[in-house]
C-alpha cells in the first residue's frame, strides 16, 4: 500500500507550528524580560510581541539575502 503525503495539510500543520511558536517565543522573551527588569513599566505584551516580530522579520531577510 503506498500512502501519499497530503501537502495541505503538511503545509498548514506547518503554518500552525510556526504562529505557536511565535507566541511561545514572546511569552517567554518577555517574561525573562521581565524578571530581569529590562522592560520599561510603560511596555506591556504587545510591545514585546511586535519586538518579537521584528526579530523574525529581521531573521528571515538575512535567510532571504544570504540565498540570493
Amino acid at each position: 500500500m503506498k500512502f501519499e503525503k497530503r501537502r495541505y495539510e503538511y503545509k498548514l500543520g506547518k503554518i500552525f507550528g510556526y504562529i505557536a511558536m511565535f507566541f511561545v517565543f514572546s511569552i517567554l522573551l518577555y517574561f525573562i524580560l521581565f524578571f530581569f527588569n529590562k522592560i520599561p513599566e510603560s511596555w506591556n505584551y504587545t510591545h514585546i510581541f511586535m519586538v518579537a516580530l521584528f526579530i523574525i522579520l529581521i531573521g528571515k531577510g538575512i535567510k532571504w539575502w544570504l540565498e540570493q
